[in-house]
């Protein structure tokens, strides 16, 4: 017999009789030895099992009154009154006689479609439902009391037959007009077909129009709510709050067109700002006012025209000046007597021109003009307008207008100003042009600014700055030069026109298009660009015949190579890709100038039946192939060079 602590009560079954258990208490934490012959399933599960299987589930022993009176109510055959059986008897009025028979069938049937039998039996004389009376009416309103009326398919129809109104389930909502479909729900909106009108129509999300939208009325947008136009919106008409825009954000024009007129117009419509004439003039106004019109022959301008620069080279400010101080009726060609009477006139008429004295002054005190004189003191003065004539015909003139003064030079000969170094100045003493003196006639400098823009050298003419010119007229041979090397160099040398590279670097020409044309206009190349280079298309009378493409290139028409003739076997692959060989002794195969990817046929004509046989670098492809073409024959090879060694092959033998 032995002890055992039980822990688990499946250790009971495999035990002994004899054994001894030891029983724990674990509320009063005391103990029990038990032998197993004396535990019983009587004396552990009868009496407690059968207690335990007549409590209902979930019972309790403190149920409420509520729980109890619901638990008794429903029980059968109590003759307990529920809540609800209760609500009801408080309902009827006291002394209620439900024996009246009449009263009670008056009251059930008035203004319905009940009817009571003499027996008792009640009927519903009104259709049943809406699916067996095929021509329900009603009445009054259609009151549904909060439900729905449900269907896959519900329909509104008219007497004749005619679709009114349907709704299909997971599917459209569809209104139509007489018997056509107008509107459509769909799953991102409505359908709408035909015209839509409407005081006023807010549109969330997107509107898709497919036909004319026609308003009678204003469409309004909000600040910076735009009107947008093209495929990727390229025109937009919007207002930001402070300005308003037409904006063109595409890649092409905006066009203003019309028929007639073209009119900018204040808002009011009371004043215009530019008028355009698509056959004639375009007007700009100041306040309404034509200020610049343009003619057939040039424009028209309405009172003055403020210019901060020049005119077609001429700076009108200056020449305004020196109109202004031009005397009215002055002339640049007066005669000796016409002075004569203007001297006269401010000596006096009667002074005689006294050849000793002139207004009571020696003649020794002017100067001679038969002979050699010095002036010794005081200024020579001459008035605005009176020159000082050199040369018996008066070449040489020198004066003052008023406004201007001159050195003029009306005869035949040269004006020569000679000296050391010339300079041409302002009154400030800042140069315009300055000619320095190195021995040989020097160089010429000419300023803007007191900065020298242009001078000349020993081989031309240096320009510091921009050239602005209406054309540029140079002889044969004569080169336009760029770089600091004359890199690039433009000339025509009698018969052709050449643009030449003579530096390291390369010679590009760029552009979005470029064309090489003839001088009709007609293209040799075309280049289109694509954004990463495009295609090259070279053609013959303008119709194309190779093209690039992304994967090679496409030929129109014929393609047409060269072949070369080496009759000793070695051929060099930068001469051409077609040869024709003739040998007259034996030989060997060899491919010289490799060039990876190349290839092309050899025409071999081995009427001696010469010995061919293979270079290392030649790769033969079949085992009897130099054996095949070692005979005598006409033969045909292909091969093809991978930069290294050239593989060739038997492409036939001539029958």
């Amino acid at each position: 017999m032995s002890t055992t602590k039980v822990t688990d009560l499946t250790e009971l079954t495999s035990a002994a009789d004899s054994d001894v258990f030891l029983i724990s208490d674990v509320d009063t934490s005391t103990s029990k030895k038990i032998q197993k012959s004396n535990i019983t399933e009587q004396n552990f599960t009868t009496v407690l099992k059968t207690k335990l299987d007549g409590i209902e589930a979930n019972a309790t022993a403190d149920q409420t009154g509520a729980e109890i009176k619901t638990a008794y109510e429903g029980e059968a055959d109590t003759n307990a009154f529920t809540d609800a059986e209760q609500t009801k008897l408080s309902g009827i009025e006291t002394g209620a006689d439900v024996t009246d028979t009449a009263n009670v069938v008056a009251s059930l049937t008035a203004g319905s479609d009940i009817n009571i039998a003499g027996d008792g039996t009640i009927s519903y004389t009104g259709a049943s439902d809406v699916v067996s009376d095929t021509t329900p009416q009603l009445g009054g309103d259609l009151d549904t009391n909060g439900n729905a009326i449900t269907g896959s398919t519900v329909a509104i129809n008219g007497s004749n037959g005619e679709f009114m109104i349907s709704a299909t389930e997971n599917g459209p909502v569809a209104l139509r007009y007489d018997n056509n479909l107008k509107l459509s729900t769909k799953s991102d909106g409505v359908n709408i077909t035909g015209e839509l009108e409407a005081d006023s129509l807010d549109i969330d999300g997107n509107g898709d129009i497919s036909g004319n939208l026609t308003l009678g009325g204003n469409l309004n947008l909000g600040d910076n709510d735009k009107a947008q136009f093209g495929a990727s919106n390229d025109l937009q008409i919007y207002h930001d709050g402070s300005h308003s825009y037409i904006v063109d954000s595409g890649t092409g024009n905006l066009y203003a067109q019309a028929d007639n007129y073209l009119v900018i117009r204040k808002n009011d419509g009371s004043k215009t700002s530019a008028w355009f004439n698509t056959d004639a003039e375009v007007e700009l106004r100041y306040d309404d006012s034509v200020k610049l019109e343009t003619t057939s022959t040039g424009v028209s301008v309405t009172g003055n025209v403020a210019v901060s620069g020049t005119v077609d080279g001429r700076d009108v400010a200056t020449d305004g000046t020196k109109l202004d101080g031009i005397e009215s009726g002055a002339t640049a060609d007066q005669t000796a007597s016409e002075i004569l009477t203007l001297i006269k006139t401010v000596d006096g008429a009667g002074s005689g021109l006294d050849a000793d004295t002139l207004d009571g002054v020696s003649s020794g005190s002017f100067l001679r003009s038969d002979t050699a004189d010095t002036k010794t003191s005081g200024n020579l003065k001459f008035s605005d307008g009176v020159r000082a004539q050199f040369g018996s015909a008066d070449d040489l003139q020198i004066y003052h207008d008023g406004t201007h003064s001159y050195i003029s030079e009306v005869g035949t000969g040269n004006l020569n100003i000679r000296g050391t170094n010339l300079v041409l100045e302002d009154a400030g003493g800042n140069d315009y042009i300055y000619c320095a003196d190195n021995g040989t006639g020097g160089t010429v400098s000419i300023k803007h600014n007191a900065s020298t823009k242009f001078e000349t050298t020993s081989t031309g003419v240096n320009v510091i700055g921009t050239i602005t010119a209406d054309g540029l007229d140079m002889e044969d041979n004569h080169y336009i030069k760029l770089g600091a090397s004359d890199d690039l160099q433009i000339y025509h040398d009698g018969s052709n026109s050449i643009i030449r590279d003579t530096g390291t670097g390369d010679l590009q020409l760029r552009g979005s298009d470029i064309g090489l044309m003839d001088s009709g206009g007609n293209h040799f190349i075309y280049c289109t660009d694509t954004g990463t280079g495009g295609t090259v298309s070279i053609k013959h009378n303008a119709s194309t015949k190779l093209a690039t493409t992304s994967s090679g290139v496409t030929v129109t028409g014929r393609a047409t190579g060269t072949q070369t003739t080496d009759n000793d076997g070695s051929f060099n692959l930068q001469a051409s890709n077609h040869f024709k060989c003739t040998p007259s002794a034996n030989f060997t195969l060899t491919f010289t100038n490799h060039t990876a990817g190349q290839a092309g046929t050899i025409i071999l004509i081995n009427s001696g039946g010469y010995t061919v046989s293979a270079a290392s670098t030649t790769k033969v492809m079949g085992a009897d192939l130099l054996t095949t073409i070692s005979t005598a024959g006409t033969y045909v090879l292909g091969y093809i060079s991978d930069g290294t060694n050239t593989r060739i092959y038997n492409s036939g033998a001539q029958q």
